[in-house]
């Protein structure tokens, strides 16, 4: 069984895209559960998305729909920071990005489920991309 980590672009193209790009990444979301596959997601992806989220019952519905889509809510640590920093500088990407990379190699996950290209120059875990093209 492979795992994955829904990374927060693809979590916000769910929420917020055209009514055609949250279909079609709900079909791919729905046909990997339906292949027994685990999503995952990390807390400050989830804080991040809530936070910028004004209304308290849409966080609230968010919160509870991450929650019934993904099989657990994944932490870093402390320790887990120096890290963070060694993948920002060792790959050229952002915070938040090497963030998501640690977490999915922390938690000894198999894939990243991404929208963007932002994780093609590491080689640490595999990438499916979502790239959506035109509606």
């Amino acid at each position: 069984m492979k795992n994955y980590l829904l990374t927060k672009d693809l979590l916000l193209e769910l929420l917020q895209g055209s009514k055609s790009q949250k279909e079609k990444i709900s079909l791919k979301l729905e046909d990997l559960l339906q292949k027994n596959k685990s999503l995952f997601i990390s807390m400050n992806t989830l804080n991040n998305i809530l936070n910028n989220e004004p209304d308290i019952e849409k966080r609230k519905l968010i919160y509870q729909n991450t929650k019934s889509l993904c099989e657990k809510i994944l932490l870093l640590d402390n320790n887990d920071l120096p890290l963070v920093f060694g993948f920002q500088s060792q790959f050229k990407i952002n915070h938040e990005t090497a963030m998501e990379l640690l977490i999915a190699q922390k938690h000894e996950l198999d894939c990243i489920l991404d929208i963007s290209e932002k994780f093609q120059y590491q080689k640490i875990i595999s990438v499916v991309s979502l790239i959506l093209e035109g509606e």
